[in-house]
């Protein structure tokens, strides 16, 4: 099948301290088992071969207060499934964040968001969540370490089914060249790839967009490492590894994804238009009959990072993969 994905990024400042921010992603799969970016969350594995559409749309605001920033966005997601008597879904999410930098080489979030699953023709598999986390980054001239832990709640309209709740958190390891230079990090910025990078993360949570059946806690190993060659030829390897634990069955997945990416930067790095091309694997092994699978897939990408307006503050810096 051919499926595709659209993202819109955008970043406006119109005054020194305000960052507004709209965001808007559309993707046609077939397989779902797809990250979930904004949320770091999982997004549910279902063997059936169903063509769906997904878009999430999100506007942000946030305000600088010298040390300290705050930040709210709202977060509509919206799947739709083609020939197939799945329900479609709409989630509606308010998600609000207060960052303090003690020092230019630290960061502590506390992040907060609220949400509500609905389907079309309702029933028990709508449910409420909420997470909780408290985030820390130290950098240095280099290399960057966070770690993050919370708590995930989910409760369920079916009165047979009680309220979920697990422990969520994350550690991670980041190395950059050249270094990114030393300034307070704010909610709502916009940061680019360095030239070369090495990215390790580990989490654990629930998976999202999904049905209490299908409902898991996930551990995930991540890597990353790519770099960019005569400041034309950009190269990636990234992969990761996770250990699927499902709620209200004895079914147990164990499943990776590894893929290559080779794209060419038609304009300066600082600002650029990339064509790439990625292949990879994506293997589960299951426990349960049937859901086991093998997916090789090959994708075309074009990339364009432009600031409008030089007001956008690009620092080069980035710490997520």
């Amino acid at each position: 099948y051919i499926g595709h994905l659209l993202a819109l990024d955008s970043y406006f400042r119109p005054a020194r301290r305000l960052t507004l921010t709209l965001r808007d992603t559309f993707r046609r799969a077939r397989q779902a088992s797809i990250y979930d970016e904004a949320t770091s969350e999982v997004v549910s594995t279902d063997s059936e071969r169903l063509i769906y559409d997904i878009n999430r749309f999100m506007p942000g605001i946030y305000y600088d207060f010298e040390r300290f920033s705050a930040g709210a966005r709202y977060e509509r997601t919206d799947r739709w499934y083609e020939d197939s008597e799945e329900q479609d879904y709409a989630e509606n999410r308010g998600a609000f964040n207060v960052s303090y930098n003690p020092q230019k080489s630290m960061t502590l979030d506390l992040d907060y968001n609220i949400w509500r699953v609905n389907y079309d023709s309702g029933g028990g598999s709508e449910y409420d969540g909420q997470t909780l986390k408290l985030l820390g980054q130290k950098r240095y001239k280099h290399t960057a370490f966070e770690a993050a832990v919370g708590y995930h709640f989910r409760s369920y309209e079916d009165p047979e089914i009680d309220t979920q709740d697990t422990p969520a958190y994350r550690v991670a390891f980041n190395w950059q060249n050249p270094p990114p230079p030393e300034s307070f990090r704010y909610q709502g910025s916009q940061f680019l790839r360095a030239k070369s990078h090495f990215h390790a993360a580990y989490e654990h949570g629930y998976n999202n967009l999904c049905y209490f059946v299908d409902l898991y806690t996930g551990d995930r190993f991540t890597l990353s490492l790519g770099t960019v060659f005569l400041d034309k030829i950009k190269t990636r390897l990234r992969g990761w590894y996770q250990i699927a634990d499902y709620v209200d069955s004895e079914r147990k997945d164990n499943i990776y994804d590894v893929n290559a990416e080779i794209g060419y930067i038609f304009t300066p790095f600082e600002r650029p238009l990339t064509f790439s091309l990625i292949a990879g694997r994506q293997e589960r092994d299951s426990n349960e009959e049937l859901k086991s699978f093998v997916n090789d897939y090959v994708m075309f990408r074009l990339n364009f990072d432009y600031d409008f307006s030089s007001r956008g503050e690009y620092s080069g810096e980035t710490l997520y993969y």
